[in-house]
């Protein structure tokens, strides 16, 4: 049960900026868990799905060697069409906000 929790967890958190528009009854507590996963779910769109399981680096404080090429506008563009899953070294608040943007 708390694995499908943490899918509900981790899909939300990632896909609201992407569904900010859309009704949100998978995040009524009232219902069942599978219930609200499969209303997620059906509201993600293929490429949403696919986005989850890309992680990004940062675009600031890399561990390890910096990659070379990439474009910041680009993974922006990705996060707002809800394609990235997660991210690695993002610090304090100024920085979460400017992803979230």
């Amino acid at each position: 049960m708390k694995n499908k929790e943490l899918i509900l967890g981790i899909f939300s958190l990632f896909t609201v900026g992407t569904m900010s528009a859309q009704k949100k009854d998978y995040l009524d507590k009232n219902k069942p868990t599978e219930e609200r996963i499969d209303l997620l779910m059906k509201q993600m769109t293929l490429e949403e799905k696919v986005g989850q399981m890309n992680q990004y680096n940062g675009f600031w404080d890399v561990t390890g060697p910096a990659p070379k090429g990439g474009s910041a506008e680009l993974k922006y563009e990705h996060l707002r069409k809800g394609w990235v899953g997660s991210m690695l070294t993002v610090r304090g608040v100024k920085e979460v906000c400017r992803v979230l943007k």
